[in-house]
């Protein structure tokens, strides 16, 4: 009889936005508030030296057409779990998808609180579909062609 398998209890613990930056003309015009281009990225991250925590870093730019606005954010996020992290964990989908879907509330209610407390109005981030996101970055490594030195 095998036993059965054991599971990770996973702890959302800590964020912080780093690395911000503001640029706004005199010419900015909120009439139209959320026309804005963004561009998400994000990234897992683990350090050996501390087994039982992993992080979701994201990289935010958002911009308007008329380039008079432009926010750059740096967004970390702290992930504990109850079991050492492997590289198998590293690979799965609860870190490619869902916690980054877990993380991104918190980014995304930073960013408004952050340009309406600049005297702007609030940037609203739009929701993100984190499996779609994944799924293409997926496809894109299957067609890229193998590296060769």
């Amino acid at each position: 009889m095998s036993k059965p398998e054991v599971q990770a209890a996973i702890t959302f613990i800590k964020y912080h936005a780093y690395d911000i930056k503001l640029v706004s003309t005199e010419d900015y015009n909120e009439t139209t508030p959320n026309n804005f281009s963004i561009n998400l990225g994000f990234i897992s991250k683990f350090k050996e030296e501390i087994p039982n925590v992993f992080w979701i870093d994201f990289e935010l730019n958002i911009k308007n057409e008329s380039n008079s606005f432009e926010l750059k954010v740096k967004f970390a996020t702290a992930f504990e779990s109850s079991l050492p992290i492997n590289a198998e964990f590293l690979k799965s989908d609860f870190v490619k998808i869902n916690a980054p879907a877990i993380a991104f509330p918190y980014m995304r209610a930073f960013i408004s609180s952050f340009t309406l407390n600049a005297g702007y109005a609030p940037v609203i981030l739009p929701t993100f579909n984190f499996q779609k996101i994944v799924q293409e970055q997926d496809n894109e490594e299957l067609l890229k062609p193998p590296i060769t030195e």
